[in-house]
């Protein structure tokens, strides 16, 4: 199983340190006269509040940052700098063969093409470590869609899919006889906003989403169910443009996000993580930001 929390040390690269995002005081413009925190914060960040919450508990409250990003008014789309969300203790991934050239064949598409491909992959965790192998996949990419109807990614269309949610239960069962079976749910980063090498609050929202307690019809829960694994846990993936392979864990129990850059090949050769600062609020204007809607 993977761990975040049960780990005392954490190196946190701190974005949101004096002078990179102004502090604001409850009873200001942004939070309407006599508005608590929690009341603007809610408006603020609508069905994804509890995302947001999930952020500032991972960053230890160092979450300024992400109110003032949501200000752009970018909704679900609103970056989180990876900056803030601490490295998950002890953590790494390892990709399979198979499974880099994946990741490159993506890469080349969402270069070419600038359109997101939805995907999976499939691996598993040595047992009692945070070391995870990948080293199987499930993607669905229709080369009938035109390319404006594949800007954005939909894992729907491979769950959708009996064959594919076929073979990746039973992918997920021979990984349990490896370690702690790993799905991940990815998706690539065309460069197509200014934040494109940055996970959003839509990102993080799928990855709680798919994996909640006590929802069997959601995919987490069939899966678990129809592969007989009660320790199947889920991850996200992100494949960017630059080359970055960016890699995101949410800990249910603590309710935090933890970030794992440390991604290397069968070989042990070391592949780009987490590579580009984030952009700081006041270096973005939003006409700049986003060349069109990125939702």
């Amino acid at each position: 199983m993977l761990y975040g929390k049960d780990h005392q040390a954490r190196s946190m690269n701190n974005l949101n340190r004096p002078g990179n995002s102004r502090q604001l005081s409850n009873n200001n413009y942004f939070y309407g006269l006599n508005e608590d925190r929690e009341t603007s914060d809610r408006r603020l960040f609508g069905e994804y509040y509890d995302v947001f919450k999930a952020v500032a508990r991972s960053s230890e409250h160092n979450d300024e940052i992400v109110r003032d990003y949501a200000r752009f008014g970018w909704g679900n789309a609103t970056p989180i700098p990876h900056e803030i969300i601490p490295n998950l203790p002890y953590g790494d991934v390892k990709l399979s063969n198979i499974i880099h050239g994946f990741t490159n064949a993506l890469l080349h598409h969402t270069r070419t093409e600038g359109t997101e491909v939805p995907f999976f992959l499939l691996g598993y965790a040595e047992r009692g470590t945070n070391h995870i192998v990948l080293n199987n996949f499930e993607e669905d990419y229709d080369k009938s869609k035109s390319k404006f109807d594949r800007r954005s990614s939909d894992q729907n269309s491979i769950i959708g899919n009996k064959e594919k949610m076929d073979r990746m239960i039973e992918i997920i069962e021979a990984n349990s006889q490896r370690g702690d079976p790993i799905v991940c749910l990815g998706h690539t980063h065309p460069a197509v906003t200014y934040f494109y090498d940055t996970t959003d609050l839509a990102d993080l929202y799928a990855l709680v989403y798919i994996d909640s307690d006590g929802e069997p019809q959601r995919l987490g829960g069939y899966m678990r169910q129809q592969s007989g694994c009660p320790n199947l846990q889920f991850i996200q993936g992100t494949i960017i443009a630059n080359g970055d392979v960016n890699f995101m864990f949410y800990d249910k129990n603590y309710q935090e996000f933890f970030k794992i850059p440390s991604v290397r090949g069968t070989y042990g050769q070391r592949i780009p993580s987490y590579s580009l600062r984030t952009p700081q609020p006041h270096e973005v204007r939003r006409a700049a930001a986003y060349r069109h809607n990125p939702l």
